[in-house]
């Protein structure tokens, strides 16, 4: 059995050349071997399958039908150009050793001078998967692969394969066979042998920090879109098929917060970053409440975008707070209200008691305004004793406090009683 090594180097080392010589049966040939100098012709054809996109589902096929249908020892062809690309090359399966005799072409027409019928001896077998006898043609990766397969046997073995000198003899199945295979060959030869390999568009790529900002061929939209990435703080850069072609840093916007007395004598920076919601926040609570007289300025990149001035100084005051006889009874200034209301409510009920003695005033207070007062009513019980003993003066006494002595309790229990309440 034959064992020449062939292989492709531009598909081979895109990733799409695969010797499947020892995969399938027959591979390194199963009708006889033969000198490579009597190969005269490279014949194409097409498998008349369904693409899959995967290479080896297409020749698994073409195996099926060769070995199983029709019982071959093998793949009849040489070659197969698959449907699945790799890198820009459809991948290429050497499926027959080149030094076999495969099954592809038998030159029933006894073409160029060859014995007729047997032309398997002289022919090299290419096959594309697919079918291109009603107006397709070849992908584009199919084309590629098929130019520099035929290229490499005509132009670059001359030592081992001295007959097959040029492009003229690549040739259709139909040349030599009565068939359609492979199709508009009159067409199809053009597009193989004048394959021009195109060098692809650049890709451009723009990206702001981590995020991609546009990715594509168009050179003008790429240059458009790095010209307006403007991003305060952030590095833009601009890559050509993955090489940096250029890049810009935009500085970042500077905020400060910036503090002077009236007096002009003593200038601070109270606060800087580059996040303008926080410069806002924090200007506007360095000019809320219990901000310092003077003047605030907020900047961004040293100019002013606003100016606030304090010109009084909130008194620390406490929010609230309790007092006995003028005496604050809070445990710690600003204590909570629901503090101070209850120790004022415990103080009024010690003061009713008379646990603080006569006259005993509990205040409660809030941003040093009296909220509310209880005076000791202790002071007018006096009057029930004052009743039995000098009548104008108990008169006397709640005509000059009506309001006051009408608002507890046991005074009106005592008028009551005494029926002052009724003489009124």
């Amino acid at each position: 059995m034959s064992n020449i090594t062939f292989y492709v180097p531009e598909i081979k080392n895109a990733g799409a050349y695969v010797d499947d010589r020892g995969h399938y049966a027959g591979g390194y040939g199963w009708r006889g071997d033969r000198s490579l100098s009597n190969i005269r012709k490279i014949i194409v054809h097409h498998t008349v399958t369904n693409p899959t996109g995967n290479a080896r589902k297409d020749v698994d096929y073409v195996y099926q039908i060769h070995h199983g249908s029709r019982g071959w020892g093998g793949i009849g062809y040489h070659f197969l150009i698959t449907s699945e690309e790799k890198n820009g090359f459809a991948i290429v399966h050497e499926v027959g050793d080149i030094g076999s005799i495969r099954a592809h072409a038998i030159n029933a027409k006894g073409l160029f001078g060859l014995p007729k019928d047997a032309g398997n001896v002289y022919f090299l077998g290419i096959s594309i998967v697919g079918r291109f006898d009603q107006g397709a043609m070849p992908t584009k990766a199919q084309l590629r692969s098929l130019h520099y397969l035929i290229k490499e046997l005509v132009e670059k073995e001359d030592a081992r394969l001295p007959n097959l000198k040029s492009w003229s003899d690549v040739i259709g199945h139909k040349d030599v066979d009565y068939t359609a295979c492979p199709g508009d060959w009159t067409k199809m030869k053009p597009l193989i042998q004048n394959f021009t390999e195109k060098a692809p568009d650049p890709v451009y790529v723009i990206t702001q920090e981590s995020t991609q900002l546009y990715k594509g061929t168009d050179q003008a939209k790429a240059t458009d879109v790095y010209n307006k990435a403007t991003t305060p703080g952030t590095t833009v850069k601009m890559t050509k098929d993955g090489k940096e072609v250029k890049s810009k840093t935009i500085p970042a916007i500077k905020y400060e917060i910036r503090f002077e007395e009236h007096s002009g004598n003593t200038g601070t920076i109270l606060w800087t970053g580059t996040n303008e919601t926080n410069a806002k926040k924090t200007f506007e609570t360095a000019t809320g409440d219990g901000a310092k007289a003077g003047i605030y300025r907020l900047m961004k990149d040293d100019k002013e975008i606003d100016k606030r001035e304090v010109f009084i100084e909130p008194v620390n005051v406490v929010q609230y707070a309790v007092e006995l006889n003028g005496e604050l009874k809070s445990v710690t200034a600003g204590e909570t209200e629901e503090q101070a209301k209850t120790r004022y409510a415990n103080l009024k009920k010690d003061a009713q008691k008379g646990l603080h003695g006569e006259n005993a005033l509990v205040t409660l207070i809030s941003a040093n305004q009296t909220v509310d007062k209880y005076g000791n009513s202790k002071q007018w019980m006096d009057l029930i004793d004052y009743y039995s003993k000098s009548y104008d003066d108990t008169i006397q006494k709640i005509e000059a406090n009506y309001d006051e002595v009408m608002s507890n309790p046991l005074v009106r229990l005592a008028l009551s009683i005494s029926k002052l309440l009724k003489k009124k």
